[in-house]
């Protein structure tokens, strides 16, 4: 290292870009300290943006003790980092940030006798629980952020969960931790006796044992005073746990939110999943009432209370009717109960008496509703799962801000802490709603907030100081589960007085030159709680001279709050587990542009591009984004202004205009397939192309489907067919004539419309001006058969997708709304006919074929697919085994067609295809033309559309011959022992 580099790092501001070059000489890990990563690290799941001087994605464990090196030689700040899941701003900070997501990811050692595992800090709860579901077994804590949160958040901010009354917090369910001192050394810890009733070895942990028990010891008095007296506790370092009859480091670095030491394994407890459980949803004219419930609740030993409170009811009544009327009105709070056991007779057995008491002899409930089978207990916590995600999708300018959303009160205080809560709110004259483990009585309230807004932002600041005061006056702590990160440290010596002196020794006991997680739990007075918000009193909306100052747009992107659940569906990061591939850091970048923290000119910079070119357009942010944001919207559209300015890529152009290729390829199809068949042709095709040599790509038809427009209108029913590319070319016989050829043998008249490529390709790069055109074409063709009464059908998902929500969004004509409503899946509509007439459905003759189905991304995002598995069940002889775990299949439309996205192509595919293995079938069903080029190549397995099957029931005929060689092939499917994919609906509360 040069002097000049020295000098610039031991600056209070210190060069990133010398930082990086320095790093990068001492670790194997990505180091990320450019702009935009440090744009996308400066946010999480909380309220607060801090911009870190970068990133490091260690790869192993010398990588973190290099960079802890590296930080205390020059007394620069490092904060750990997981998932970005964390509420309270813990995992920001101005110094590095080290994102342990991606590489430490191993789960080893799990033994189901001693009731243990180890894992690493990178590991999602949900991908740990899976593996151990295999055993029988589970990690109990259960944050709503379970399938996207990682094991090192959880340890570090102690965790909990629905079912944290039953089985504890992730501190309690920990054995011991290996971890990384500020120092640099590396302790694997284990309890200790207290002196005199043992020996200990001497070193690290023994110096940090001998100085936490004298500090404890002398602080024992008002450890024993001050300390919250609740069932849950994640503020402030845990004294009492660590020095309790033994000295256990693993329990104060467990919730010490990274500024004691950074975790790098823990040996975990894990207990077996029970046998039975039971499920009730007990409903209350008072939220009061439900106070005194929960304290007769408890007695009876569940594993989960859940508390909603009016305000949600409501909400859930207007955004979801069909679940909403199912709560009577005059419904102030419902308690959702979970009882657990061996036994399912004994489980029932108690909740039977439990109802009996809450709505009979007490009279605290007005109606207590027992689920009877798994899909009551289904719908019972869907109301749960339900309340954030619809709180977080309202509009307006006011919006849910989690900033006393944590407090945790003994049970026995929950009615005068409920009582108070509301009167504060009432008092300021605010909406909140206040939900939660009530179990524990660790309750969360969002009030609705205008964070941009100076008086909102004093009001903030004047209720935490109130609620402070009122959750400590009883008794309580300032956080059940979520930390203290920025959001609570301001307030500690508030709410624990002399206790925060003990702490601050503890600090000085294990990181004496203050280097980790700075000024989190341990106030260093640089912030207070309205300070380095996302958005504040000084954030502005800038012009940038671009389509994106649209205000319906800038709207869009400042709904993102940062949850992460798109760590969990987003195929791209699940693949590469990288920030960048996020939902979220499309949000986070463009929301940087619009308020002046990035350059607009950065737009037109290859770098941005990348990231946005990260997002492939699968449409899942609709249905699986907590606030179902528009994240594929605001990446085409960041798409198209680098393309304004930088023009278009070359294998973008191919991938984009299809037509050519279509005509050519059908008009000399021999010659055209055996080039496809070909490697020397291939390579030739990549290099002029940028296509992927290694893609095995569909043959071309000789006979592709030709328009067909009647000259009279018949009578009866009349469809118009879009059939698309895939089906109008490619796959001719098993998806377009197919699908012809049935709804003909169903009654219809079918039209085939001269059509265009519907332009999703085109639309997904961002290449929008050259879709106009087509579209509108293709708009005024199918709505003047709409008007003349057919039905517009489509069998290829992702052209129904462009039809019903792009080409509205791209034109913004009347016409296009209008086309949009008459626009219907084939799947849908057949299905709708077969189970309407039974005459019809007699018709059906057997298919002897085992087979299992995938729905494509753009079927889910539709909230569609459950119709294609009730039509192909219609079909007898057919038996569908359900892939446990459908995830995308990779190919992402042409994502996977280019040559430098091939390999990751695959990668993002393998759960998919080791999803279908594992169901034991011979066959797959989808009906996505690209999805089946994917699978048939990465699963080995002949593809089917859905179409072909029901038309060869209906119509006889053979099934293609690749298909026919293994339709018969039947036998018993493995045994299914997971559970279905892990729900990312659910928001980080």
């Amino acid at each position: 290292m040069t002097a000049e580099v020295e000098q610039s790092l031991v600056r209070a501001d210190p060069d990133p870009a010398a930082v990086a070059d320095d790093l990068r000489r001492r670790v194997e890990g990505e180091v990320l300290f450019d702009s935009l990563h440090r744009t996308l690290y400066s946010t999480a799941a909380c309220i607060y943006q801090v911009l870190p001087l970068g990133a490091v994605v260690p790869r192993h464990e010398q990588d973190v003790l290099a960079v802890l090196d590296y930080a205390r030689r020059y007394a620069l700040p490092i904060t750990a980092r997981g998932g970005g899941s964390g509420l309270a701003g813990q995992t920001l900070g101005r110094g590095i940030v080290l994102d342990f997501s991606k590489h430490f990811q191993r789960v080893t050692d799990v033994d189901e006798t001693r009731g243990t595992v180890r894992v690493q800090p990178g590991v999602v709860q949900a991908q740990l629980n899976r593996i151990l579901r295999r055993r029988g077994m589970q990690f109990a804590p259960d944050p709503s952020s379970a399938p996207w949160c990682t094991l090192g958040g959880m340890l570090a901010n102690n965790a909990g969960g629905s079912h944290t009354i039953r089985h504890g917090a992730t501190r309690e369910n920990v054995l011991s931790l290996r971890a990384a001192l500020a120092d640099g050394t590396v302790i694997d810890t284990s309890p200790l006796p207290l002196p005199g009733q043992g020996t200990w070895t001497p070193g690290p942990q023994a110096r940090l044992a001998s100085g936490l028990l004298e500090i404890v010891t002398r602080h024992r008095e008002v450890i024993d005073r001050r300390s919250p007296k609740t069932r849950r506790n994640s503020s402030g370092y845990a004294l009492r746990e660590a020095v309790d009859g033994r000295i256990d480091l693993a329990q104060i670095l467990a919730g010490s939110e990274g500024t004691l030491g950074l975790i790098l394994d823990a040996t975990l407890r894990i207990v077996p999943i029970p046998k039975a459980r039971a499920t009730a949803l007990a409903l209350f004219d008072d939220l009061e009432k439900t106070g005194a419930a929960v304290v007769e609740i408890l007695k009876f030993a569940p594993s989960a209370v859940e508390l909603l409170d009016g305000t949600f009811v409501q909400v859930i009544r207007e955004a979801d009717p069909r679940t909403g009327a199912a709560l009577p009105d005059g419904t102030e709070a419902i308690l959702i109960i979970e009882v657990e056991g061996d036994e399912a007779g004994e489980v029932q057995d108690r909740l039977v008496r439990l109802a009996t008491l809450l709505a009979g002899r007490l009279g605290l409930a007005t109606e207590v509703r027992r689920a009877a089978r798994p899909e009551d207990t289904a719908r019972i916590w869907a109301v749960r799962k339900a309340a954030s995600p619809i709180l977080s999708r309202r509009e307006g300018t006011r919006r849910n801000t989690r900033f006393i959303e944590d407090a945790a009160i003994h049970p026995e205080q929950m009615a005068d802490f409920v009582r108070g809560l509301r009167e504060l709110l009432r008092k300021h004259d605010l909406q909140a709603a206040i939900f939660g483990h009530a179990g524990d009585c660790n309750l969360h309230c969002n009030p609705m907030l205008n964070q941009k807004e100076p008086r909102d932002l004093a009001l903030m600041e004047t209720i935490a100081e109130e609620f402070t005061d009122r959750v400590i006056g009883l008794g309580g702590s300032l956080s059940g589960e979520h930390g203290d990160g920025r959001l609570r440290t301001p307030y500690l010596r508030r709410a624990y007085g002399p206790l925060v002196d003990a702490f601050q020794e503890v600090k000085r006991l294990f990181d004496p030159q203050g280097i980790l997680n700075p000024g989190i739990i341990v106030h260093d007075g640089s912030y207070g709680l309205t300070d380095n918000l996302r958005y504040g009193e000084s954030y502005r909306r800038v012009p940038t001279a671009t389509t994106i100052d649209d205000a319906a747009w800038q709207r869009e992107i400042e709904k993102c709050h940062g949850c992460g659940a798109c760590r969990n569906y987003c195929p791209v990061a699940v693949a590469t587990g990288d920030e960048a591939a996020t939902a979220r850091a499309k949000a986070n970048l463009l929301r940087a542009v619009i308020s002046g923290r990035l350059e607009a000119g950065v737009m037109a910079t290859a770098e941005f591009k990348a990231v946005m070119d990260l997002c492939v357009n699968c449409q899942l942010c609709h249905s699986e984004c907590p606030t179902a944001i528009d994240i594929p919207g605001m990446a085409v559209m960041a798409k198209e202004i680098y393309i304004r300015s930088r023009g278009k890529d070359v294998t973008e152009r191919v991938l984009t205009n299809p037509g050519p290729m279509l005509r050519f390829g059908t008009m000399f199809a021999p010659l055209a397939n055996a080039a496809l068949r070909s490697a020397p042709a291939r390579r030739l095709m990549a290099a002029a192309t940028g296509i992927a040599a290694a893609r095995e790509l569909a043959p071309f038809d000789p006979e592709p489907l030709r328009p067909r427009i009647p000259s009279v209108d018949p009578e009866g029913r009349k469809v118009a067919y879009f059939h698309g590319c895939f089906g109008g070319y490619q796959d001719v016989e098993g998806e377009g004539r197919a699908a012809v050829e049935l709804l003909e043998a169903l009654g219809c008249s079918v039209a085939i419309p001269p059509q265009e490529c519907c332009g999703i390709a085109a639309i997904t790069y961002g290449h929008l001006d050259d879709v106009r055109s087509s579209a509108e074409r293709n708009v005024a063709v199918l709505l003047d058969l709409a008007r003349r009464g057919y039905e517009v059908l489509y069998s290829a998902p992702s052209c129904g997708l462009a039809l019903v929500e792009d080409y509205p969004r791209l034109l913004g004509t009347p016409q296009s709304e209008v086309l949009a409503r008459h626009i219907r899946d084939i799947h849908e509509y057949v299905l709708e006919m077969l189970e309407a007439d039974p005459g019809l459905r007699a018709r059906l003759k057997p298919v002897p074929i085992r087979l299992t189905y995938h729905n494509p991304c753009h079927m889910q995002a539709r909230g569609l697919g459950d119709a294609v598995v009730r039509l192909l069940s219609l079909v007898p002889g057919v038996e569908v085994v359900p892939i446990v775990q459908d995830h995308c299949c990779g190919i992402a439309g042409t994502f996977g067609m280019k040559e430098k996205n091939f390999t990751l192509s695959m990668h993002m595919g393998r759960p998919l295809f080791e999803s279908i293995e594992q169901t034991g079938v011979g066959v797959v069903a989808t009906g996505c033309g690209t999805c089946k080029i994917q699978i048939e190549q990465g699963a080995g397995l002949p593809v089917i559309h859905p179409v072909r099957i029901v038309h060869d029931s209906l119509l006889g005929g053979p099934l293609p011959p690749r298909v026919a060689a293994v339709a018969a092939v039947r036998g018993c499917a493995p045994a299914v022992t997971e559970a279905p994919r892990d729900d990312a609906s659910a928001c980080p509360e």
